[in-house]
């Protein structure tokens, strides 16, 4: 686990109290706050399903009934998923972006968002993924988001680890929450992530870390993969 540690320290060390939404334009009103509201879980308002708020379709007003929140980044989900699942999720997305304003406020500002799906729910429920082929309803219990679509998702059973878990040994919403803070936000409020990331990467790989393992992919996995 040593190198987790060290790959982490390189990349956390760019971090400044600086960071700023840079080469992105920014949609959301305001700025990512410093609170949280994990252990409240309450209706979608109005205001937030806007595509101002929630880029770039808004909110569907029809999936989405409930929500959760850390640093005012929105943890959603229908009326079917269980509020301790979507407490979990936000306790991982505190955790994620503690203490690195610079990547929460771009992750904010970009429209940044998680859903989680109820164990009676599949990835082309979730309105934003809606248009993906039918595969992804048995491949993935959940996937990152990116600048285009800024939305995360994740599955209560896996949330709570319950017996219908595919994946019992994996924390698939952390996995996939990771992705997120690379594609949405620490590759453009940190100057120098990529190249960070990518020299970690290739020193790994030169020296034969890790060989055969899921990490060594590429460098977007190796860092995903130290969380």
């Amino acid at each position: 686990m040593l190198w987790f540690l060290s790959l982490l320290l390189v990349l956390l060390g760019c971090l400044g109290n600086d960071m700023r939404v840079n080469g992105a334009q920014s949609y959301r009103k305001g700025k990512a706050t410093e609170t949280h509201s994990c252990h409240y879980v309450r209706q979608v308002s109005d205001s937030m399903r806007s595509p101002e708020e929630m880029r770039p379709d808004g909110l569907n007003s029809t999936f989405y009934k409930k929500y959760t929140e850390a640093y005012g980044i929105p943890i959603l989900g229908s009326n079917k998923v269980s509020d301790d699942a979507l407490k979990r999720a936000c306790y991982t997305v505190r955790y994620l972006f503690a203490g690195h304003s610079g990547v929460r406020n771009t992750f904010y500002k970009l429209g940044g968002r998680f859903a989680i799906m109820a164990e009676t729910e599949v990835t082309l429920d979730v309105p934003e993924h809606s248009k993906m082929g039918s595969i992804w309803n048995t491949r993935a219990r959940g996937l990152g988001g990116t600048l285009p679509t800024p939305l995360t998702t994740g599955a209560e059973e896996n949330l709570l680890c319950t017996k219908t878990d595919r994946y019992p040994k994996e924390d698939i919403f952390l996995h996939e929450a990771a992705h997120a803070v690379d594609l949405i936000a620490a590759r453009i409020a940190i100057p120098t992530f990529l190249k960070a990331k990518e020299d970690a990467f290739k020193n790994a790989k030169a020296k034969g870390l890790w060989d055969n393992t899921y990490a060594m992919t590429n460098s977007v996995e190796y860092f995903v993969s130290s969380f």
